[in-house]
């Protein structure tokens, strides 16, 4: 199996509903497909034991929030890659998985596949687009993230680099995102919008500790020379020729002492 998609959930019946029913609308349904529902009282749970025929795997029961649930997701799934798709969220269109699929099949050899998406809040009926840079570099990672929902993920990913971690029980997404670019992994941009995200979840909703575990994560991960780098390389960017040489130099002199 190439895909698996989870989903995790707990007391948003209506929203799961929603996302569940954008995944069982894809025009191709070569994937597994799992529900971690962290015991929820709404109703949800009947809804799922009526659907479980759809459905690889599903489980309710009590867990530690966001990202253990995933990891308990992790566990259970076989496919080659990953989506996380939070209920509340949708796959944007019927042929999602149909273009992440040949995504995988041409770029067998990349790690973390990121498309854009659509966003929208509340009640509000009008959605957005938002896209990605089709390229990645450190200086974008230190203050902004690729949208979880929208990648996938080699699972072996995990095997390598670990869970996500409990210690960010918001920003584990971008643990691993950052966690992967480090460890030089392949990222690949899908030009196209894959989900449309709910920025009424958990981590939207409190963006001031979300950016604090950035902050933290940031100096956990990246080394004390790379951050001393970082002003240096953000002025190389928006340097004239001269200057980008000159800067350049300056960069490369000041990385040959850290590493000494």
């Amino acid at each position: 199996m190439k895909l698996s998609i989870i989903t995790i959930h707990y007391n948003q019946g209506e929203g799961l509903r929603k996302t569940l029913e954008s995944v069982w609308s894809q025009s191709v349904q070569d994937f597994e497909f799992l529900v971690i529902d962290g015991g929820s009282t709404d109703g949800s749970v009947e809804f799922l034991r009526e659907q479980e025929a759809k459905l690889t795997y599903w489980c309710s029961e009590p867990d530690g929030g966001i990202y253990p649930a995933m990891n308990k997701g992790i566990a259970k799934a076989s496919g080659t890659y990953l989506m996380f798709l939070n209920a509340g969220d949708c796959l944007s269109d019927a042929s999602v998985i149909k273009t992440c699929l040949e995504q995988i099949e041409a770029h067998p050899t990349v790690d973390v596949f990121y498309g854009d998406m659509y966003g929208f809040q509340g009640d509000v009926t009008q959605k957005w687009l938002h896209t990605h840079p089709a390229t990645l570099d450190l200086l974008f990672l230190e203050t902004q993230n690729l949208n979880h929902q929208s990648s996938l993920f080699r699972a072996d990913l995990f095997r390598e680099l670990g869970p996500y971690p409990a210690s960010y029980p918001l920003a584990g997404d971008h643990w691993l995102f950052l966690r992967s670019f480090l460890a030089d992994k392949i990222f690949h941009h899908i030009s196209y919008p894959l989900v449309v995200f709910d920025y009424g979840g958990v981590g939207s909703r409190n963006r001031e500790q979300y950016v604090r575990e950035m902050a933290a994560l940031w100096e956990e991960l990246v080394p004390a020379y790379v951050r001393r780098l970082m002003p240096e390389y953000r002025s190389l960017k928006h340097q004239t020729s001269r200057g980008f040489i000159r800067t350049a130099i300056r960069l490369y002199q000041t990385f040959y002492r850290q590493k000494k």
